[in-house]
């Protein structure tokens, strides 16, 4: 128990301050502060339910239908962004045989201006944020070169497929984590399982792709519009492995849910 007269810490109970002598009748009692097991209890149990859901979900064809659809979109929706980032027009197009692709036109370098300079406000506006400043410089920097390199505008742009959808399920599980911006308590498992739908899809191809050779073999089959699968245009660009192509896709994959938890903590801090 603090002393309301001198601050000093005083044992629970107490009525007369042991070091000032006067009453603790105002006294305020110490609260004993919660660990981070006990901190995030109730969000790591709906985190973990919204995993084993997520795993059922893909066994069974309607929901293994609507994952696949799902992903799909989000993962051409992320190839789209990044290239109007770039200055190059685009949408994304699917069909309900889950065939997705991104249309993408040539670069209109007056757009590539407009979205470096929207990127370049948005980095200033975020200039007094400590510890994110260098990244958001670090991002914009990647941005400039990429409206004048074909080459590195193409590698941002495949990998960005499945980037976007692990920022997707990152934004899923941060919302499950911490509840912030719902409506109601029970939209919480559903955001939990989709974004752990993504996480794990991104897992099996990451994973898989890196030690399975039967998931090797299923990516090297055409992809949306009959192309060839993102990393393997990747692995053709640069005279890399498959392997080897998919470790950034398997990192970023594993880091999602650490960046997540990182970030949802410091979120509970601040509401606090």
């Amino acid at each position: 128990m603090h002393c309301p007269t001198c601050g000093k810490v005083n044992a629970a109970g107490t009525h007369i301050c042991v070091y000032c002598n006067n009453p603790m009748d105002a006294a305020v009692e110490i609260q004993p502060e919660l660990s981070l097991l006990e901190q995030h209890k109730s969000a790591l149990l709906i985190m973990a339910v919204g995993f084993g859901l997520a795993l059922i979900a893909h066994w069974f064809f309607i929901t293994a239908y609507m994952v696949g659809f799902m992903s799909a979109l989000v993962h051409e929706i992320g190839h789209s962004a990044i290239s109007i980032f770039t200055g190059r027009p685009s949408f994304p197009r699917i069909t309900l045989a889950v065939d997705a692709v991104a249309v993408i036109l040539d670069q209109i370098f007056i757009l590539f201006l407009f979205m470096l300079a929207v990127n370049a406000a948005f980095v200033y506006r975020m200039r007094d944020v400590k510890g994110w400043r260098w990244f958001f410089c670090a991002v914009l920097l990647i941005h400039a070169l990429a409206g004048f390199s074909d080459t590195l505008a193409e590698v941002i742009i495949l990998y960005c497929g499945q980037f976007g959808e692990l920022f997707f399920g990152g934004i899923f599980l941060w919302r499950a984590w911490t509840g912030g911006f719902t409506e109601n308590p029970s939209e919480r498992p559903l955001y939990a399982v989709l974004g752990w739908v993504m996480v794990q899809r991104n897992f099996y191809w990451g994973a898989g792709l890196m030690f399975s050779p039967d998931v090797r073999a299923e990516y090297l089959m055409p992809g949306g519009g009959g192309g060839a699968n993102d990393l393997v245009r990747v692995s053709d660009m640069f005279g890399i492995s498959l392997q080897t192509a998919a470790f950034p896709l398997l990192c970023a994959t594993l880091a999602t849910p650490v960046i997540v938890a990182f970030m949802a903590h410091q979120w509970k801090r601040h509401v606090r």
